[in-house]
């Protein structure tokens, strides 16, 4: 079965890495690129650090800018997918990246993903796309979500995770449908 789409991007936390859903994408025939969340803080820390040597949101930054410039050609719009959006993009519980779990709203964008934005923009990089799926479209209590965002160079900003928040969301056994 021939496919219309080039790539499938999943983002997301997949039921926190539940393998059979993880062995569901993987076994997906299409070619596509896997960002997995949904760990906790700790954890994460921990894999980067042992596996990558990076051990703060500096460093990540530096990291992601290095895979960057050595893979992909300047003349080349880029596509970045994160787990979560940049840190700027919040303020208001309904903003793409906004904190909506707590009475105070705030900004819940990874620092290191607006360093790299800011730096690809100061050499001239074009961001096409930045899509992410972390920040959930139903807002905790009422409303909805902003789920795309324009900046003011054309990136658009995408939010894909349109799933209901915590456990009580059931999928029949089989379907990777989000």
């Amino acid at each position: 079965m021939l496919s219309i789409f080039d790539f499938t991007l999943f983002v997301g936390d997949f039921g926190n890495e539940k393998v059979s859903v993880v062995k569901e994408i993987a076994s997906i025939g299409e070619p596509k690129a896997v960002i997995l969340g949904g760990k906790s803080m700790r954890t994460i820390k921990d894999f980067m650090a042992r596996l990558y040597n990076i051990h703060d949101m500096g460093e990540s930054a530096q990291r992601i800018l290095q895979i960057i410039h050595n893979s992909v050609p300047h003349c080349k719009p880029l596509i970045i997918m994160g787990h979560n959006g940049p840190a700027g993009l919040g303020g208001e519980r309904h903003n793409i990246c906004g904190v909506d779990w707590v009475k105070e709203a705030g900004d819940h964008g990874d620092p290191d993903l607006a360093a790299v934005l800011q730096q690809l923009q100061e050499a001239g990089r074009q961001v096409a796309l930045v899509v992410f799926g972390h920040m959930h479209h139903k807002l905790r209590g009422n409303g909805n979500r902003q789920m795309v965002h324009v900046d003011d160079s054309g990136c658009v900003y995408l939010n894909a995770a349109t799933v209901p928040r915590g456990p009580t969301h059931r999928r029949p056994p089989g379907t990777i449908s989000w």
